[in-house]
């Protein structure tokens, strides 16, 4: 049985979806088609044998189409008949469906519902009338030899306690942005903690990470750190890699991050994650680890608005920036 799974969601689910992608992988070849992002993460040491991308998977119309569509129909050609089973989330859009309907040849097509956050896997499985026994619901990464390489030439001389900090998330990884990062610290609350570790002798290092677009968040960091202790801080946001991030993050002493994605990646590579919540809730999106986690949460009355219609509305995050540093200071402590 060689299996095709479909997942053009964010790095986040798809991280979750690693123990129900290995479970499959069982009893024959499981193959993904996903975002770029897809191939960083499931290239050594997964159960994935081989790994298909789309820039831009949903396009039905416009210029976009005459820009992707080539690209969407070409692997469409190269996928048709290779499976016997293609995979496809339930949430995933019609345009999807219809491409997966031009290219399935003989293979069977399977919708398959998501529960998302910590027990997607597990629901996933159940669905699909799957035996549980011996299944390990925690993710599970390995970063690529290539990465570990360029990332020990980067970071081997800055100590070897190196904090890991990741401010960004969905919502400020783009260089237009309609909203402000309501699942973010202020940047006065992420350089207090920085100044903290490093003026109480807790890390020889603090690297700040995130996308291009994400520079304007690890600047505002740095600037506000004491000038005393800024060549200890380093700002990596452009400059690497998604494999080269993933070989920072196992190389880390330890993560601080928002409810993000590269939480996620931390968890399944098993470094010590403090991860802070404040308008989702850990109860549902907390990371599956295997390493320490340790979960800071904001508080407000209006918590937790995710998904509801005062997130869509919401433009001040009332429950992060009134989160006290010491509560950050001493989640690391513990861990």
């Amino acid at each position: 049985m060689r299996r095709l799974f479909v997942h053009f969601g964010q790095i986040g689910d798809l991280v979750m979806l690693e123990p129900f992608l290995r479970h499959l992988a069982e009893d024959g070849p499981v193959e993904l088609l996903s975002r770029p992002w897809g191939r960083a993460l499931f290239s050594e040491g997964s159960a994935v044998t081989a790994v298909y991308t789309l820039r831009k998977p949903n396009v039905r119309r416009g210029v976009r189409l005459l820009l992707f569509g080539p690209e969407r129909r070409r692997l469409g050609e190269a996928l048709a008949g290779r499976h016997d089973e293609v995979l496809v989330l339930s949430h995933e859009k019609p345009v999807i469906r219809e491409w997966v309907e031009s290219f399935r040849g003989a293979a069977r097509v399977v919708t398959v519902p998501l529960l998302p956050g910590r027990e997607s896997s597990a629901h996933a499985l159940r669905a699909l009338s799957r035996n549980l026994d011996g299944f390990e619901l925690a993710p599970r990464l390995v970063p690529t030899e290539a990465a570990r390489a360029s990332i020990a030439a980067r970071v081997d001389g800055l100590g070897k306690r190196v904090v890991v900090v990741h401010p960004g998330a969905s919502e400020s990884n783009r260089w237009l942005r309609r909203r402000p990062n309501l699942k973010g610290l202020p940047a006065e609350t992420w350089a207090a903690f920085a100044t903290r570790l490093l003026s109480e002798n807790r890390a020889d290092h603090v690297l700040v990470t995130g996308s291009a677009p994400e520079r304007r968040e690890a600047s505002a960091i740095t600037s506000r750190v004491p000038a005393s202790l800024r060549p200890r801080v380093t700002s990596l946001a452009g400059a690497l890699s998604l494999e080269e991030l993933v070989a920072l993050l196992a190389r880390a002493s330890a993560v601080a991050t928002v409810d993000s994605g590269p939480a996620h990646l931390a968890a399944a590579l098993g470094t010590p994650v403090l991860d802070v919540f404040g308008p989702t809730n850990p109860v549902d999106w907390a990371p599956l680890s295997r390493g320490r986690l340790e979960i800071v949460l904001g508080k407000a009355p209006c918590q937790f608005c995710f998904g509801q219609d005062l997130w869509k509305t919401c433009r001040k995050n009332v429950c992060l920036e009134t989160l006290p540093v010491e509560a950050l200071v001493n989640a690391f402590s513990r861990l």
